[in-house]
């Protein structure tokens, strides 16, 4: 038995997207070089064509919490918006429940601003400020005044991405598409032991 309670085969075979059988990934676990977590990177292939490539941390923070880092997910342009993301993080999360993960973190680049907070991401940190001033500056763009103060915005990826303004306009939508093409970093967690995130999870059919 290697760290948090998992084999190398525990943990390699949960990182094979569910939904692609014609595609072949290939994964290599690794323990941390304390002993506490593990790291992960794989890769799937299509013929001789790379469709996809990955990277994840699993580990134990100071307060003894598992978490899951999302490093990073590449996807090919013509693969993208196919539903791999969506197949591998369903594929993932019947071990992070096993291991009792606290949740995923992962800064969304490009797509991934509107990809994941699809699936129930918030925003964390620092983004938190960013992405409500981004909204703001939106607002003051489009109305020529300043957000009002009555005016909620959620940190809650799902309700970003609903949020209108009082004309109707899907100001958090627009908002992550611009940062999204500014390939801006945006921090976020995906809490797995939270009512609201794992509903989504279910809603979409990853639970």
């Amino acid at each position: 038995m290697g760290p948090l309670g998992l084999t190398r085969l525990d943990v390699e075979a949960a990182f094979i997207p569910n939904a692609f059988e014609d595609m072949a990934t290939n994964v290599v676990a690794t323990p941390t070089p304390n002993g506490k977590g593990w790291t992960v990177k794989g890769d799937s292939t299509l013929g001789t064509d790379i469709v996809a490539t990955f990277s994840r941390l699993l580990y134990q923070n100071e307060r003894h919490e598992v978490i899951i880092r999302h490093i990073r997910i590449d996807v090919d342009p013509y693969f993208q918006w196919q539903g791999y993301a969506k197949s591998l993080l369903s594929a993932n999360m019947p071990l992070y429940q096993r291991i009792g993960a606290e949740y995923i973190e992962l800064d969304a680049v490009g797509s991934g601003a509107l990809v994941w907070p699809r699936y129930g991401w918030a925003l964390h940190g620092q983004s938190i400020a960013e992405v409500h001033s981004e909204i703001g500056y939106a607002y003051t763009a489009r109305h020529k005044s300043k957000l009002p103060d009555t005016f909620e915005i959620s940190v809650f990826g799902p309700d970003i991405l609903a949020l209108e303004d009082h004309e109707g306009y899907r100001i958090g939508l627009e908002t992550l598409k611009r940062l999204a093409v500014s390939n801006r970093e945006i921090h976020m967690r995906l809490y797995l032991k939270q009512q609201r995130p794992l509903a989504v999870l279910k809603r979409r059919g990853i639970l």
